[in-house]
């Protein structure tokens, strides 16, 4: 059973379209900060292109599309006989996988309740697990973990510090501008889980002569599920 077979967003609820619209904001503003000179011809196409989706994510905003749950071009009333039949994106292939998302609805509630801090540090650890670049440090959680729309999943925020250390070979061609995508393209081969943006603040603010630089990343924004191995981060970092 893939681990979210039970997971269901309410995209109707007030908070989950808050989130939303804060998310698309927030990467349209950190899209439209990136240098158009970092991007090959390829890169700016897809950049063109994400830019566009996260407008049109705020512009929809405005017409409270959450009004018209149910309409001629499709809706969950047409999502959820497809999602059930298993031709959907839940293509479960025995009775059993069903059976087992459906128990896993019940038995969570059964937990010990939200994640605790400790619960949020490992899983945000767990994304730089093999990375010899990129170090987590400082980690602190900020208040309580808000629970979502399922009580396997909780709302977290974080502090915490992102340290990069660089070869050698690495810095010098940092002295060329050129060689920049380069070394960040190097950086995320050897940490493929940690998102692009902090890879690109990292490497754009530079090191020092000994190839280290340290950045605290404030008030991160991420989602955690409760998983059959535990707590896991499924959003943001």
């Amino acid at each position: 059973m893939r681990k979210y077979d039970s997971v269901f967003a309410n995209d109707l609820s007030e908070a989950y379209r808050h989130d939303l619209n804060a998310l698309c904001r927030r990467c349209l503003t950190e899209v439209n900060e990136i240098p158009q000179a970092e991007f090959s011809r390829q890169e700016l196409l897809s950049v063109e292109i994400f830019r566009r989706r996260l407008s049109e994510c705020i512009e929809q905003e405005r017409y409270r599309w959450y009004l018209m749950p149910i309409n001629p071009a499709g809706g969950w009333s047409a999502a959820f006989p497809v999602i059930g039949s298993g031709r959907g994106s839940h293509p479960f292939k025995t009775v059993r996988n069903l059976l087992l998302a459906v128990a896993l609805g019940g038995l969570v509630a059964c937990g010990d309740g939200k994640p605790s801090e400790s619960d949020t540090k490992k899983a945000v650890a767990a994304k730089f697990d093999g990375c010899k670049s990129i170090s987590l440090s400082d980690f602190k959680q900020i208040g309580d973990a808000a629970q979502g729309n399922n009580v396997s999943l909780y709302f977290v925020q974080a502090t915490y510090e992102l340290s990069l250390r660089l070869d050698k070979d690495q810095i010098d061609r940092l002295k060329d501008s050129n060689q920049m995508i380069n070394v960040r393209n190097d950086i995320k081969r050897d940490c493929p889980q940690v998102p692009d943006d902090k890879i690109y603040i990292l490497v754009t603010k530079g090191a020092d002569g000994s190839g280290k630089n340290a950045v605290t990343f404030d008030h991160q924004n991420m989602w955690l599920v409760r998983t059959d191995n535990g707590w896991q981060l499924r959003d943001g970092l």
